[in-house]
């Protein structure tokens, strides 16, 4: 998959709000993909970021 590679744990910590440090490619801790960005991370899992986004 050359695109925006992400695991099955698609759903972005947005501000370790369960207190949990999500790993992220800190190059692009910016640009993220919002498509799949999970707001509050509502399943309760930590949003793990493979490669990020290659754009």
């Amino acid at each position: 998959n050359g695109g925006n590679q992400f695991t099955q744990y698609a759903g972005q910590n947005v501000g370790n709000l369960n207190g949990y440090n999500a790993v992220q490619n800190v190059r692009n801790q910016v640009a993220q993909n919002l498509r799949v960005q999970n707001v509050g991370n509502q399943n309760g899992q930590t949003g793990v970021q493979g490669n990020g986004n290659q754009n």
